[in-house]
């Protein structure tokens, strides 16, 4: 699970990154004078492509590090992603229509950034906080819980099987013996029967 989890980011952050890099094109041709348009809110939607994509690339990387759950892990995940596509997608609507979101009033268009960016600032809260429980002092990781109760398997699933091959072993040292009783018997028969009986004496005598 935190496996995939992490390529989730990985995977969405390479997407909320290239669309960042497409963003840099009209931020390029405002600066070129070919295009008209507000330079500072395309060199935004330039940077939140790039910055919030790279959030999400080093949050993959320790994402397993962090003392958090599985349910943990999935909002953290799913936050983060929430915020990147919230910050990217208000920051180009905002740029290409001239509008920045900071009221809740109309147009269309400016309902729009405000919502997204709401919702982006919403999700980065809970994934901020989330980072700070997972990364507090003390804490252990789920892995290293899951590979602890892994290995406690493991040692009481080996202890029956050697138990069982000393039982073998024991068996297989009496059953030897016997055949060296029954040897000692035939190697008798070539005798006369005389000295067989002298000699079961002998050894009734000995035992």
């Amino acid at each position: 699970m935190e496996r995939r989890l992490s390529n989730q980011l990985v995977l969405h952050g390479a997407i909320v990154m290239l669309l960042g890099l497409l963003a840099g094109f009209p931020f390029a041709w405002v600066i070129g004078g070919t295009m008209e348009g507000d330079l500072r809110a395309w060199r935004m939607a330039h940077l939140e492509g790039v910055l919030n994509s790279l959030l999400l690339l080093a949050v993959a990387g320790f994402l397993g590090r962090l003392a958090l759950d599985v349910r943990k892990q999935k909002l953290l995940t799913w936050a983060l992603v929430v915020m990147a596509y919230g910050n990217i997608v208000a920051s180009i609507v905002g740029a290409a229509t001239g509008n920045r979101g900071l009221e809740p009033t109309g147009p269309a268009a400016n309902l729009v950034v405000f919502t997204l960016f709401i919702i982006a600032i919403v999700a980065v809260v809970v994934a901020l906080g989330l980072l700070i429980y997972g990364a507090r002092p003390g804490g252990s990781p789920a892995t290293a819980k899951v590979s602890v109760q892994v290995s406690e398997r493991s040692v009481t699933r080996s202890t029956p099987i050697a138990t069982t091959s000393a039982t073998v072993t024991s068996v297989s040292t009496s059953l030897s013996d016997d055949d060296d009783d029954d040897d000692d018997d035939d190697d008798d028969d070539g005798d006369e029967p005389m000295n067989r009986a002298e000699r079961r004496r002998l050894k009734k005598r000995k035992r």
